[in-house]
């Protein structure tokens, strides 16, 4: 008996193993989508397999730990970068940070603050390079999509829906800096009756979205929860007023 026992929680490991292996490769895909926009880590004549091996240590591993967002490890990795005056890295993420929310102006300042620190003229390399990759037009409040989706829920299965909701939402707004807002709302005498103020920054970032893991595990996990579904375009009479 005690034999089946430890047979069946080696297997249940195994299980979780595989399963906690799993999250871990789509939050490295997620993450690495988010800032370069690819699916797959490349770098000319390196090795296939060992570009696998640093994006899912880089992506998978490192980026995922502790209380930093994505903006904060950007941050910190362009001026690493710019210490250690590797330039074609930096480069490549001088472009991503500007998908995470960072500003050029910001990306400048912290190579003004550590140029004491690294040496002015590896401080001046890396300042080229910022204001190359960093030169790029930004979107207009006026190419933002705004729209309403109107959603009725199985009221038996409300709880379970609004978790799946939650979870979605956060990962959307901490992972996609397409994502300007996505504020979900119940309405107090019918809290099955759920209206989400949906903001992106244009129809690219929205179609971007539907094809997110975190979407796309919300959009199939309540298909049967979901009763009715309206999705109500809009026009914004301020546009790029902020959320306070």
């Amino acid at each position: 008996m005690k034999l089946y026992i430890i047979v069946f929680a080696l297997l249940l490991a195994g299980i979780v193993s595989a399963s906690a292996q799993e999250d871990r490769i789509e939050t490295c895909k997620d993450n690495y989508r988010t800032l370069f926009g690819g699916e797959v880590l490349t770098g000319q004549g390196t090795d296939p397999e060992m570009m696998d091996i640093l994006q899912k240590f880089i992506f998978g591993e490192v980026f995922t730990t502790g209380d930093l967002d994505l903006k904060q490890r950007e941050m910190i990795t362009c001026v690493t970068l710019a210490t250690m005056q590797t330039l074609p890295q930096l480069k490549a993420h001088a472009g991503a940070v500007l998908n995470v929310g960072v500003t050029p102006v910001e990306l400048r300042e912290a190579m003004y603050l550590t140029a004491p620190f690294i040496g002015f003229p590896a401080a001046i390399k890396a300042l080229r390079i910022i204001k190359q990759e960093t030169a790029k037009p930004t979107v207009s409040a006026t190419d933002n999509l705004v729209r309403l989706s109107k959603i009725t829920v199985d009221v038996n299965r409300l709880d379970e829906y609004n978790a799946y909701l939650k979870e979605e939402i956060e990962a959307s707004m901490r992972l996609e800096p397409g994502v300007l807002t996505l504020y979900a709302t119940a309405e107090k005498n019918a809290p099955h009756k759920i209206t989400i103020l949906e903001i992106y920054a244009d129809r690219a970032a929205y179609e971007n979205h539907l094809k997110s893991p975190h979407f796309q595990k919300y959009k199939q996990g309540t298909l049967e929860m979901v009763k009715d579904l309206e999705l109500v375009d809009t026009t914004p009479l301020i546009p790029g007023l902020k959320i306070k």
